[in-house]
């Protein structure tokens, strides 16, 4: 059995357990909950098998690798694909600083909303919500050095 077929097992095995908990009875004579627990793991292997032996086995390795790196790869139109990887980068930015938003004081978003997604000058912003200009850059860079440490895995 491969490491990951044992895994699942595992894992369904003690979904089994707790699903059906209510089920187990001790009053019964000779009835232990290792016992019970024993045949749902046991009668779940078994399931394993007689479903493995329907299905054919996969065929792997180097040798089937190589055959699919010989198929020609689809084509997408190089527009098609720069526009979905954008509109996909965009929505994950966008979910990206939606997560950190709450870990800055509002008044320090606000001002690298202002600055960094809506344009305006940090002399403007600094007036508007009573800060330095200098506070307001150190806002925008404080933000951003954050998104990109937490994205930093975004092609």
């Amino acid at each position: 059995m491969q490491p990951n077929d044992a895994a699942d097992i595992v894992q369904d095995v003690f979904q089994r357990v707790l699903s059906h908990l209510d089920d187990f009875h001790r009053c019964q004579p000779g009835e232990s909950f290792r016992g019970w627990v024993y045949r749902i793991a046991r009668n779940r292997t078994l399931d394993h098998f007689r479903q493995s032996k329907r299905q054919p086995n996969a065929v792997g390795g180097s040798d089937a690798n190589d055959r699919i790196q010989e198929l020609p790869q689809p084509e997408v139109p190089e527009e098609e694909s720069n526009e979905c990887a954008t509109a996909s980068r965009r929505l994950v930015l966008r979910q990206g600083v939606e997560l950190i938003r709450n870990d800055f004081d509002p008044k320090t978003w606000t001002a690298f909303l202002r600055t960094a997604v809506e344009g305006h000058n940090s002399a403007e912003v600094a007036e508007e919500l009573g800060m330095t200009k200098d506070a307001v850059r150190q806002a925008k860079c404080r933000i951003l050095r954050r998104l990109r440490k937490d994205l930093a895995w975004l092609p």
